[in-house]
């Protein structure tokens, strides 16, 4: 009894539904989990999503170009409940959402059972990031950096502003990234297993851009790990 009155006094509110008990007062409570898309291994090597069939890659996966990348793992599908957590994380700068939504992606990478030298996020240009304040994949890594006790090293410089890629096609996502990234010291890279990490998977032509100039440094491979998949 005088355990559960602690609790109720002391614990915090879920970060998504602000209303029930945060589990260790630092991830969602229960009731969110089971609202949110998770996506649980094995995880389609391309995009990170559910496979869908009896092939080593999702349906979707199979009409898109040959990915970099070793592996992929996406938390939770873009819909309901996880979408509005991104967007508020994204957009509106809620810090509460940081270390839950890192906790989901380290749990997701113990039970990939992979492992890596170094965790990195995609950039941001400088005009965005100063327009929004933050670069939430940064955060995302660091945290998961943290958590995890995997090196956080910041490796890539966003060369070219971009438009909003939302509401691009794939061809257009593509020509629009080319070239925007580069290493800032392949001296970090060379011979290490990267973890490159970004917010939401669409199409992948971030990532994809990204990982190449990562391997071209002379890294040993890269792994994708998206918050989400559209």
């Amino acid at each position: 009894m005088f355990k559960k009155i602690i609790n109720h006094f002391f614990s915090i509110p879920c970060p998504a539904c602000k209303k029930e008990a945060a589990v260790n007062n630092s991830e969602f409570c229960p009731s969110c989990i089971e609202k949110l898309n998770i996506i649980n291994s094995p995880f389609c090597p391309g995009c990170g999503g559910e496979l869908d069939g009896i092939l080593d890659v999702c349906s979707k996966c199979l009409k898109e170009e040959t990915v970099p990348w070793e592996s992929a793992i996406s938390l939770m599908n873009l819909k309901g409940l996880g979408r509005d957590l991104i967007q508020r994380f994204k957009y509106k700068n809620e810090t509460s959402l940081l270390r839950p939504l890192a906790s989901l992606a380290v749990n997701a990478l113990e039970n990939s059972n992979t492992n890596f030298d170094l965790i990195t996020p995609i950039p941001l240009h400088w005009i965005r990031k100063f327009t929004r304040g933050y670069n939430q994949s940064d955060l995302i890594a660091r945290q998961m950096s943290n958590i995890s006790n995997v090196k956080y090293k910041k490796i890539l410089y966003r060369n070219k502003y971009t438009r909003s890629q939302t509401k691009l096609t794939g061809k257009q996502r593509r020509k629009s990234i080319n070239n925007a990234f580069s290493v800032m010291n392949s001296k970090f890279i060379s011979g290490k297993n990267i973890l490159l990490v970004d917010d939401v998977f669409t199409t992948g032509s971030t990532l994809r851009a990204a990982a190449g100039e990562i391997l071209k440094a002379n890294a040993k491979s890269v792994s994708i790990l998206a918050l989400a998949r559209r």
